[in-house]
């Protein structure tokens, strides 16, 4: 084969995407965006979110973002952000966007559908999950689900996979729950200890991965799938 040297990189043009063509590279035109030797120029948008909460977890999909804010009592809970990924580079919404408020509610983290969002709440909340229809700019609230029995409130993690919720609340418990279309009658299936803090969680096909705050058994994989 024959290398490439240093000086035909440096001679051409180093935007687009490099493809193999008998052992060198070509340079691949159109199509692009930035310069690839130089990661910090895809930066394609950065957004100013209403209020002055620090962001602690942002979830998206090819139609929208969701952005959740923690740390002070000065953002949203979540932000509704629109995206068309029909173009490239994508094309990210200028603000002002569509929120959800509710006095005193800081977001753990936040699960995002087509039309629908999910957030887990921080302890301050009467709530254990919350259900939005995003559909629209500015999300609508659909259905909580509250624990009685849970002395504490608010939840860590959620995701939503096959019209099952799973979430992990402030008790350490991880809880399913079947949905059905329209979101409003969520089912308890069943719940399990999770035997402490967990930082974050993922399910593929009815099993449930959770990262714990531990520094043995880090790794907890639940079968949920005939919870």
């Amino acid at each position: 084969h024959t290398d490439t040297p240093l000086a035909d990189f440096n001679s051409e043009n180093k935007t687009g995407t490099p493809e193999p063509s008998g052992g060198n590279l070509t340079w691949a035109w159109g199509g692009g965006g930035g310069d690839w030797c130089d990661p910090g120029s895809h930066l394609i948008a950065q957004r100013d979110l209403n209020g002055n909460g620090i962001a602690t977890i942002v979830i998206a999909n090819p139609n929208r973002a969701f952005v959740g804010t923690g740390g002070n009592a000065s953002g949203r809970p979540l932000y509704n952000i629109p995206i068309d990924s029909s173009v490239y580079p994508i094309n990210v919404s200028q603000p002002p966007y569509g929120y959800y408020e509710s006095s005193g509610l800081k977001t753990n983290d936040i699960y995002g559908e087509s039309h629908y969002a999910y957030i887990a709440p921080q302890s301050n909340s009467s709530e254990e999950i919350i259900i939005l229809d995003v559909a629209g700019s500015n999300p609508i609230f659909v259905k909580s689900i509250e624990l009685s029995d849970s002395k504490k409130k608010g939840s860590k993690n959620v995701f939503v996979s096959n019209n099952m919720l799973y979430f992990i609340a402030t008790d350490n418990n991880l809880y399913v729950y079947s949905l059905d279309a329209s979101r409003t009658n969520p089912v308890l299936k069943g719940s399990v200890s999770v035997g402490g803090t967990s930082n974050r969680m993922y399910v593929v096909n009815g099993y449930v991965f959770v990262a714990m705050d531990a520094t043995s058994n880090q790794l907890l994989i639940f079968d949920a799938t005939n919870p």
